[in-house]
């Protein structure tokens, strides 16, 4: 099992390529807004030449299968046959981009993880190190959706309980205080859990055990945590301005007019615009998780810093320590698994 990040102090233990891209401190929101820029750009194969694969990956062979199908229905003979085929190539086409799509994910979080702290991993070895991830995040999301039908079950029936006839009309206004209610419940447990996906794919813990460290990780800085995300939100403002300056003359054009020439232009611009628009909106999905990320690495440090009477100092993972993290230290905390500052 793969131990990492390495010691920078040491010689020859720094891949070549450049430093930590944060901060050897507690991170303020500013810290994480520029290192996740800074971290993206540092590993461009990772950050943008993963998701490119990927897309490719997944288009080529949903382009056959549209095809396929789309000669099916045109032909008369042994149609349905063959849409059955093409319909059981479809849903395990599904299954294979779901596991593609959550093993980029977790390369994409670790991957943040190590430049952040100061190593230039290869794309192959941050998409070994995202294997780990795809089956706990499965599972995870198997326990959420029984969760979340027993929450709604519950929710239904207390709703209906408290808006029946018995009831009457206190009943009813305690039923739309209970609803109002869960407004602010389901917040806080979202924020809460904001960092299930890093422990799952860094610190490659159970599923259940993900769900108690994202609340120890968040354990008295709700509001710090929350504001944090909304920042992030507040970062979409100018992607989204970007994306209507790109469609904004597509919508007042109209395709269906104007000669032949004037059609094709609509449609090149449209096929542009489309693309810029996708490439954009991947670009900023990747910069969530290594903002994600980055909130993390603060987390871990906060979690550390009364242990050590103050601020820590990144440490790295000793000789023979499981990956990501070294053994507990004389105060039975697990030192910080990141690289020394540079000098």
């Amino acid at each position: 099992m793969t131990s990492l990040p390495h010691d920078t102090s040491a010689p020859g233990a720094m891949p070549a390529g450049g430093g930590p891209t944060i901060p050897n401190r507690l991170l303020g929101v500013g810290d994480i807004v520029s290192g996740s820029f800074r971290t993206v750009l540092a590993a461009p194969r990772i950050f943008l030449g993963l998701p490119l694969l990927v897309a490719i990956g997944l288009a080529v062979p949903a382009v056959v299968l549209f095809s396929l199908a789309l000669a099916t229905g045109l032909a008369s003979e042994r149609a349905t046959v063959l849409v059955g085929l093409i319909g059981v190539a479809v849903v395990v086409f599904g299954f294979a981009a779901a596991y593609v799509l959550l093993r980029m994910t977790g390369a994409l979080v670790v991957g943040a993880y190590r430049v952040a702290l100061g190593e230039r991993p290869s794309l192959g070895q941050v998409w070994r190190d995202g294997a780990g991830v795809v089956w706990r995040m499965i599972v995870l999301a198997l326990i959420f959706v029984a969760c979340y039908l027993a929450v709604v079950i519950a929710i239904v029936g207390i709703v209906l309980l408290l808006g029946s006839d018995r009831a009457g009309e206190a009943g009813i206004i305690a039923g739309l205080i209970f609803v109002l209610g869960l407004i602010p419940a389901f917040y806080w447990i979202t924020v809460r859990l904001v960092f299930i996906f890093p422990v799952l794919a860094i610190e490659r813990t159970s599923p259940v055990a993900s769900i108690g460290r994202s609340l120890a990780l968040t354990k008295g800085s709700w509001w710090m945590t929350f504001g944090r995300i909304l920042m992030l939100g507040l970062l979409t403002v100018p992607v989204l301005m970007f994306l209507s300056a790109l469609t904004a003359p597509l919508e007042l054009a109209d395709s269906t007019s104007g000669d032949a020439a004037a059609r094709a232009a609509w449609g090149v611009g449209a096929a542009v615009a489309a693309i810029l628009s996708a490439v954009l909106n991947v670009v900023f999905q990747v910069y969530g998780f290594t903002y994600v990320t980055l909130m993390y690495i603060d987390a871990r440090r906060r979690e550390q810093a009364p242990a050590v009477g103050g601020p820590p100092q990144d440490r790295p993972v000793g000789p023979g320590s499981s990956y990501p993290y070294g053994a507990p230290g004389p105060s039975g905390i697990q030192p910080y698994p990141g690289p020394r500052p540079m000098p």
